[in-house]
């Protein structure tokens, strides 16, 4: 069987795994999680696979420019916020990546990890994540 998503204690996506029958056409195929692998299928998969691999290497080339481009600067966003300081809205991970390319630093939303939704002024810690890499960065967070 060929995987076609990451299948917990069985293998990665796009790995060829051997599996028995039952689960195979039981779960994994009608799920979608995998393919038969004859010859189509690993031909097909091994240049979808290739071209991933490269994707992702200018994925984390990419990445590491923007870690290296945001070293121990402060992020700065202004939203709309009340007298209080409370948000109308919380902070969205675009807004993140917006604010961070005003600055020179280019990354996709996806990237953006907020732990807790923000919804006040103030100074937060959002990260930024290429797979298992993850880089922490402080967030000022301003009214308008």
């Amino acid at each position: 069987m060929i995987l076609m998503q990451d299948v917990a204690k069985l293998g990665r996506r796009y790995d060829v795994v051997d599996v028995p029958n039952g689960r195979a056409l039981n779960m994994l195929i009608p799920q979608g999680l995998a393919k038969p692998a004859d010859k189509a299928n690993v031909a097909n998969i091994k240049s979808q696979k290739d071209k991933i691999d490269t994707e992702r290497a200018v994925t984390a080339e990419n990445f590491a420019k923007a870690v290296e481009k945001l070293g121990d600067s402060k992020v700065t966003v202004e939203v709309s916020a009340n007298k209080q300081g409370h948000l109308f809205e919380a902070l969205k991970e675009t807004a993140v990546a917006e604010a961070l390319a005003g600055q020179g630093v280019e990354v996709e939303a996806t990237q953006v990890l907020i732990s807790e939704a923000i919804k006040e002024v103030g100074t937060h810690q959002v990260s930024l994540s290429n797979g298992e890499e993850r880089v922490n960065f402080d967030l000022e967070v301003v009214a308008k």
